[in-house]
């Protein structure tokens, strides 16, 4: 698209224009120019790359959180925790659970699944 070329060509000409002065000022050697433009390159393109990622990385740190609150959840049981499971080795069993949706400003739970059983398996 436009914009994108003409950030590419705005990136290309910001590093000369900065480091220029002092080229022609005989503060700095030529070559001080070319190394100015890969190191602004390399961090422009990593930094690109981070953005490019963030909706996914956002994603993962989601899904991580709500493993670790499964696990919590799992492992203490308590009043609106998970009753009914059961993990033996690398299976997990759940017997005759209910699952409700969380109270949220004062609004009863309601009810999503009752009596449910089912296993997971390594892998699963």
């Amino acid at each position: 698209s436009m914009v994108n070329r003409t950030f590419h060509w705005a990136t290309f000409a910001v590093i000369p224009m900065l480091v220029g002065p002092a080229y022609l000022e005989g503060k700095i050697e030529f070559g001080v120019i070319s190394q100015a433009t890969m190191a602004f390159n390399i961090i422009l393109e990593a930094l690109t790359l981070a953005m490019h990622r963030l909706e996914s990385l956002s994603d993962l740190s989601v899904r991580l959180r709500r493993l670790e609150h499964l696990e919590d959840a799992l492992s203490s049981p308590r009043s609106g925790g998970i009753h009914g499971s059961e993990l033996q080795g690398s299976l997990l069993r759940f017997q005759k659970v209910t699952l409700r949706t969380p109270t949220h400003r004062d609004v009863p739970p309601k009810v999503l699944f009752e009596k449910l059983s089912f296993e997971v398996s390594e892998g699963q």
